[in-house]
């Protein structure tokens, strides 16, 4: 049986108000003021990173996000699907926003020989997600890391035989590990 999700717009409202924030306080004093060259170019990077961010969060309203017994597939502005038979790599990853860990969000990367999926806990149903990508890493038996092992069983989706402990997920580790 096939899922669909989706990242609900709801989930983006508050992305897009930050990019049109950020892009009416950069280009606004560019269109309205003048300033000196040093500040306008300062302004022009700033309100291009904005326009990405914009860019980036409307394609993620565009993506949907397949899951049945025998793969995985994100479509929308980029199309990968990678067969659960063929995963190599799984990482979880929690990024907290509050020095109590309460809030925050979750990252999921999968890779393939085809490339990689990445979903954050912001799409519909990333419970569900997880479990099925947990159900692979068990299935073949994959390597993961610590962190990735402690936050699916968080998530009370283990990758190994330890039971689901309830336990908040762990802090993500620096991008470059």
């Amino acid at each position: 049986m096939t899922s669909q999700h989706r990242y609900p717009a709801e989930a983006l409202w508050a992305d897009y108000a930050r990019a049109g924030a950020g892009l009416l306080a950069t280009l606004g004093p560019l269109l309205l003021v003048p300033v000196a060259g040093w500040i306008a170019g300062v302004l022009a990077a700033l309100a291009l990173l904005f326009a990405i961010f914009a860019w980036r969060t409307l394609e993620r309203q565009r993506t949907r996000v397949a899951v049945d017994d025998a793969a995985i597939e994100m479509t929308g502005p980029s199309r990968r699907r990678i067969p659960w038979h063929s995963l190599t790599e799984a990482r979880l990853r929690y990024y907290s926003t509050k020095r109590d860990r309460s809030g925050g969000w979750m990252h999921l990367r999968l890779e393939g020989p085809s490339g990689s999926l990445r979903i954050d806990s912001t799409i519909e149903d990333f419970g569900r997600i997880a479990e099925r990508a947990s159900a692979a890493v068990r299935a073949l038996d994959l390597p993961v890391d610590e962190v990735t092992r402690a936050n699916f069983r968080a998530l009370g989706a283990p990758v190994d035989d330890l039971p689901a402990d309830g336990a908040p997920p762990v802090d993500a580790l620096p991008a470059d590990r």
